[in-house]
């Protein structure tokens, strides 16, 4: 079988994603959750999250007083349809997540939910490069496709008519004057303390989320810097390093691709891998190859969940890996799969 090949998009500005009525600038796609959550959901009511998740995306919830409830997932990520037809009628909110950029077809999904009066939110933090936003609400995350220090954005659809969100957002977002004043006492702080970093965890009772810094802006040289970038190019070259990864992982011994190859639209934010077993986790990263994966779970019934909390590993598809990158990766996993250091 031939390998796939990547047809390059023309040069031009970063795609409007359709379907968008307003956008809203947010430095965290975790905080453009937490403020659709304070906006239009009160404390108690019920949000269903996939079950596989970061903990990112469960704090936002929490810290607004909902009752969370996770629904399972195919062994694609795919929602469980049957379950999600149980569940929505009892539901005021659900996330949808098109995992590490791959789209999935959830039309059906929100429409479902639209007709059970429960109002769907896309979480687009690992697909910036979505083309249409399906719910009523989503957010993305600049921060894990170009190179800033932070960035989002809260997306509001042309068929929502409230502006409960807008004026929260508008209400509780910093004012420039805040904002540099907040850079400035970084900045002090860090100096006195020698550079080092400040603990997140002292200052606030969630790992990942800070209900202080909801209101925070993007900063005015990262917006420069996402506006000079070529947003194609940045797509094309993330789509072709997964597919040279690709080529070689289809016929790894360690495990198999999470997918099956890349959709039309897909702009993979990392490279997902399930790998056959859990221990050859810390097999790859002792030899200095960068690689996550989500263990931080919050318990559920869910099979698949369990199963790739250990076992599915996101593996670097940066834009600015160059084929020698590339090839120094796949030789240390090459190396791996040598029976001297697995067993298969």
């Amino acid at each position: 079988m031939l390998p796939n090949t990547i047809v390059k998009i023309p040069h031009g500005k970063r795609p409007a994603i359709a379907n968008v009525k307003t956008t809203l600038p947010i430095f965290h796609a975790r905080n453009g959750l937490a403020i659709i959550a304070k906006a239009i959901l009160t404390p108690g009511s019920k949000v269903l999250l996939p079950a596989y998740h970061c903990p990112a995306l469960v704090e936002p919830f929490v810290w607004a007083g909902c009752d969370i409830d996770f629904y399972p997932l195919n062994e694609d990520l795919s929602p469980d349809a049957e379950v999600l037809k149980e569940k929505l009628p009892t539901a005021e909110a659900i996330v949808l997540v098109p995992f590490f950029g791959f789209s999935r077809d959830i039309a059906a999904l929100v429409e479902l939910a639209r007709e059970n009066q429960c109002i769907p939110i896309d979480d687009l933090a690992h697909a910036a490069h979505s083309s249409v936003l399906h719910g009523d609400y989503g957010v993305t995350s600049l921060v894990k496709f170009y190179p800033v220090t932070g960035g989002g954005e809260l997306l509001i659809a042309n068929s929502v008519a409230n502006t409960a969100v807008e004026n929260w957002w508008q209400a509780n977002r910093f004012q420039t004057w805040q904002w540099m004043g907040k850079q400035l006492f970084r900045k002090a702080f860090l100096k006195l303390r020698g550079n080092r970093p400040m603990n997140h965890a002292a200052t606030s009772r969630y790992r990942y989320f800070d209900p202080k810094n909801v209101g925070e802006p993007i900063a005015p040289r990262d917006i420069r810097q996402i506006a000079c970038q070529d947003h194609e190019e940045i797509a094309f070259a993330r789509r072709d390093t997964y597919q040279k990864l690709d080529n070689f992982f289809r016929e790894s011994r360690l495990g198999q691709p999470l997918f099956t190859g890349l959709g039309p639209n897909d702009v993979p934010y990392v490279y997902p891998f399930v790998l056959n077993k859990p221990e050859y986790f810390d097999v790859i990263r002792n030899l200095a190859i960068p690689l996550y994966r989500w263990e931080e779970l919050c318990p559920s019934g869910c099979e698949t969940s369990n199963t790739y909390r250990d076992r599915l590993i996101q593996l670097p598809c940066h834009q600015d890996m160059d084929d020698n990158d590339i090839g120094k990766l796949i030789s240390k996993l090459k190396v791996i799969e040598d029976p001297v250091y697995i067993s298969v």
